[in-house]
């Protein structure tokens, strides 16, 4: 997979610097050198598994795990429906100033972001893969991505409170002043949410798509309220702060509902994943 990207990136830069400087600067000229450098990376791709596409494949696919379609299409699209309204709504509330703010809060936590995107292709096959060892192992190992996924987001929030005002300038002009002063709350923001990560991811690998779904629509209620209340109080870094104390009982439903999941896949099993928490910990504890 790393080297498909970066096959792909050695296309698609040197591409986008000649389109540049033949003055091809226009939406669709990047559009095309996004799409083709990605279909040569597809391609290759194609070589590397040595299997090539089954379009019609997708309808017995399609069969196979219709349970899970209206869950995980609801989740995605309450996840995304929360991303847009949390923008109109701040923008309704606290005007289009702060609405930049968090905007260009949200740019500098861009490699924050990425990782958080990225984690769940990685972390979700190991989870199902996890999933047949013991309740456990899963759970203890969902815990760990939560708080490393957390710990990053701070440490990138500490670190762009570090940047020089001269970069800061640099990346964002003259919103560099209104997103600094946002950017630390937002970064906890993001830490609490991400602390919910492990506890969503394992629920897909359970296949508690419905579950999923709606415990989503219940978190995601309680942080747009949140939001709105924050907004209405202390505009950019009220949203940020409103978010972030909203996430707080989100994230304890998403651990909880996960809890229960475990103990329906799991039901006899669920003593037995207490105790060799309790097992692990004991070592440590002895030690002291």
């Amino acid at each position: 997979a790393l080297l498909n990207d970066i096959v792909w990136a050695a296309i698609m830069f040197p591409a986008v610097a000649i389109a540049l400087h033949l003055g091809r600067n226009s939406i669709v000229d990047f559009l095309i050198v996004w799409s083709g450098s990605a279909a040569v990376a597809a391609l290759m791709g194609c070589l590397q598994a040595k299997l090539l596409p089954r379009p019609l494949e997708a309808v017995t696919w399609w069969r196979q795990h219709k349970d899970l379609i209206p869950g995980l299409t609801g989740d995605f699209a309450t996840t995304s429906g929360l991303n847009k309204a949390t923008s109109y709504v701040v923008a309704a509330i606290a005007g289009l100033t702060a609405t930049a703010s968090l905007r260009g809060a949200n740019i500098l936590l861009g490699p924050v972001n990425v990782i958080f995107q990225g984690i769940t292709p990685v972390a979700l096959p190991e989870a199902a893969r996890l999933r047949s060892q013991s309740a456990s192992i899963l759970q203890r190992s969902m815990i760990a991505l939560s708080v490393s996924l957390s710990a990053t987001a701070v440490a990138c929030g500490l670190g762009i409170l570090a940047l020089p005002e001269s970069l800061g300038r640099t990346l964002l002009h003259d919103t560099w002043e209104p997103a600094r002063r946002v950017v630390f709350v937002l970064a906890l923001a993001l830490a609490v949410s991400a602390a919910n990560t492990g506890a969503i991811i394992g629920l897909r690998a359970l296949g508690e798509a419905n579950r999923l779904f709606r415990t989503r629509l219940i978190a995601s209620s309680l942080i747009m309220v949140s939001v709105v209340i924050g907004a209405a109080l202390g505009g950019a870094v009220g949203a940020a702060a409103g978010n972030a104390i909203g996430t707080v009982p989100a994230t304890v439903l998403w651990w909880r509902q996960f809890k229960l999941a475990l103990k329906r896949y799991w039901p006899t099993t669920t003593d037995q994943t207490r105790d060799d928490l309790s097992q692990v910990m004991l070592p440590e504890a002895e030690v002291g």
